[in-house]
């Protein structure tokens, strides 16, 4: 069966060829002593070490976080750079998270948007305090798997019901879909 092969490109920062650096690949190509650059292979096998981390993270998750926390936590994210991993920032994802939510609730309620009882317009200060702390509690993989999941919603969300689809799922996110035809 052959292997259906895609090149993509990686811009190597700073960051970027320290990060080789520890993991003993080479970001920078030694023509002359015919040293190729940083090897893919290694770097498919990280990438795969970590979607496997991401997963298993994502299905914890899935038992931690209610559908109105998850759907507060990607309002919250929309738009933030850091879900598109532009900023470069050392700061991780769940310090951001958990900022982004905060500040929501703060300036905005979001909190009494999403997480208020129906009885009780104004409890959303208590639920985003309870959900700050259930965030606390996880750790730094954790972030990155929320990321992952909001990432992918706003990468999709005009095929994604937030209020049917479990779209915060490793499995909604991978499962196959049917492509739209082009017209």
């Amino acid at each position: 069966m052959p292997t259906d092969l895609r090149r993509i490109m990686i811009t190597t920062t700073d960051s970027l060829a320290r990060s080789l650096r520890v993991l003993g690949l080479s970001p920078d190509a030694d023509k002359e002593a015919g040293v190729p650059a940083a090897g893919s292979q290694q770097i498919i096998g990280a990438m795969a070490r970590y979607a496997d981390a991401i997963g298993h993270a994502g299905r914890e998750l899935d038992r931690i976080l209610t559908r109105p926390e998850w759907n507060m936590i990607a309002d919250l994210m929309n738009g933030c750079a850091d879900l598109w991993d532009y900023s470069e920032s050392p700061i991780g994802a769940m310090h951001m998270i958990v900022a982004n939510i905060e500040d929501g609730q703060r300036l905005d309620g979001a909190g009494d948007k999403w997480l208020a009882d129906e009885l009780r317009p104004r409890s959303g200060d208590k639920k985003t305090a309870e959900l700050v702390e259930k965030l606390r509690r996880l750790s730094p993989i954790h972030g990155d798997a929320i990321v992952a999941a909001v990432r992918y919603f706003w990468s999709h969300s005009p095929d994604v019901d937030h209020v049917e689809d479990r779209w915060w799922t490793v499995e909604f996110r991978t499962k196959p879909r049917a492509k739209k035809l082009m017209r």
